[in-house]
């Protein structure tokens, strides 16, 4: 009897165990997943993270039912309550997780953080706030928890104050960030207008320092002329010179530029070239020094000597050829000059495309070619255009009538020219002329640097020349 009843009762306690068990194993299969929870509540992830699946199931365990609110009613009160309930329940019980503490401080500002916003949400809505308060005395516990963070004996509407004076200190702090921020583009925008002035007024200063050179150059060149003069006159060439009258400008020694890499391929390279001093005629010569010539020695008149349009007496001669030039020359005890004094003459030292520097012509610097014209003028008295007139003085080097100088012509004559007074070719088919006429159809010809060459026997009624010593 007594083995029959011991085996019953354990039979008994068996199947209250395997009961037990299933019973057991029946509520852990319906305890809310830690994904579904989260999907559920969706707190911040930072709190999220600092729970264990225990922890969160068992903080909410109770609510879990009244957090099944739809997606589109995400601002309900109840959610803020639920997540600031989670922090105080970790704020209160200093819970450890994954091996580290959480950060208090930040807890207890979530818990209030969370309470302003679930009382914010309920608004004025008497249907919020009774919603509150039913999830209040649902769930005593946790709303004792979220009391005992925001502060014991301080009534629920105290946080609301503290968290707007929270907000107004942020909000002051905010707008020290932003009045510093400002400052320093102030002050950066300052130091940069600053830099400018200062860039400004150094290139100003390179200007001005520019200028006095091209000054001190110009009043150098002055002394070279008064220096140069009587060297020129006092060298011995094997004969007595005429004494230079004022009809001739003094060139001094030195280097210029030549050439342009901005003209004619026959123009091209640009660079620098020495030439000792000279003497070059201020004018073109003009129908009546040549009409000298012609009494003295019986030399034949050019074309258009009798032409009322180009025979004034103080007009250039035309219509001679390089042979008449060269005579003339010799007659007068003096030389064509070279192509590359001719350049220097007209343009300086300071590389200038024109004779009166790098503005275009125009009617008041130079006689060329106008459409409207061409019936009505030749060529015009030289020293016509006092504006046009060189650096030395030197009149008409644009202009007027195109010059014979002495050199042979070649077409890459700049590009092998001597560095130290240069002659021209050896020899050649076309000897260079220079400076434009009355007659071109383009101003660009009236360049310092520009170049031709024709036969030394042709002639044309805008083709003249000056002497040189």
């Amino acid at each position: 009897m007594n083995l029959a009843m011991d085996s019953l009762v354990r039979r008994l306690l068996g199947l209250i165990i395997v009961l037990v068990c299933l019973v057991s194993l029946f509520y852990l299969y319906k305890e809310p997943t830690y994904d579904r929870i989260a999907e559920i509540i969706s707190p911040p992830r930072d709190v999220l993270k600092l729970l264990t699946k225990k922890d969160l199931c068992e903080a909410i365990r109770r609510p879990l039912e009244a957090l099944k609110w739809q997606e589109s009613s995400r601002q309900d009160p109840i959610y803020a309550l639920v997540v600031a309930a989670i922090s105080a329940q970790m704020y209160k019980d200093q819970i450890y997780c994954k091996g580290f503490a959480p950060d208090l401080r930040l807890l207890q500002e979530d818990v209030k953080y969370y309470w302003v916003k679930a009382k914010t949400w309920a608004g004025d809505d008497p249907e919020k706030k009774d919603r509150i308060q039913e999830w209040r005395r649902e769930f005593p516990q946790l709303a004792q928890n979220i009391d005992k963070v925001i502060t014991p004996s301080t009534p629920p509407d105290v946080p609301i104050e503290i968290a707007k004076k929270q907000r107004k200190e942020e909000e002051e702090e905010r707008k020290v960030e932003v009045d510093k921020t400002t400052a320093e583009e102030e002050r950066r925008r300052i130091e940069e207008e600053r830099r400018k002035m200062e860039e400004e007024k150094k290139r100003m200063e390179e200007e001005r320092q520019k200028i006095e050179e091209e000054r001190r150059k110009v009043a150098q060149d002055k002394r070279k002329v008064e220096e140069e003069k009587s060297k020129i006159d006092d060298k011995a060439d094997g004969e007595k010179k005429d004494k230079v009258g004022p009809e001739m400008a003094l060139i001094p020694a030195g280097e210029f530029w030549i050439g342009s890499n901005d003209g004619r391929e026959n123009e091209k390279p640009r660079r620098r070239v020495y030439l000792d001093a000279f003497y070059i005629d201020t004018y073109e010569v003009t129908n009546s020094q040549y009409e000298k010539f012609i009494k003295a020695t019986g030399y034949g008149a050019p074309d258009y000597w009798n032409d009322p349009t180009s025979n004034g007496s103080q007009q250039p001669v035309v219509a001679v050829s390089w042979h008449d030039a060269d005579a003339y020359c010799k007659w007068a005890r003096k030389r064509l000059p070279t192509e590359a004094e001719w350049e220097k003459a007209a343009r300086g030292t300071d590389g200038r495309k024109y004779p009166w520097g790098n503005e275009e012509p125009d009617s008041g610097k130079a006689n060329y070619y106008f459409w409207a014209r061409i019936f009505f003028t030749r060529t015009t008295p030289v020293g016509s255009y006092p504006t046009g007139v060189s650096i030395y003085g030197v009149h008409d080097m644009a202009g007027n009538v195109w010059e014979w100088v002495a050199d042979w012509y070649s077409e890459s004559y700049y590009r092998e020219a001597s560095q130290r007074n240069p002659k021209g070719p050896g020899s050649g088919l076309h000897r260079v002329f220079r400076g434009g006429a009355w007659l071109i159809p383009f101003y660009t010809d009236l360049r310092s640097s520009y170049r031709e060459g024709k036969d030394p026997t042709y002639r044309h009624w805008h083709l003249g020349f000056r002497c040189a010593r």
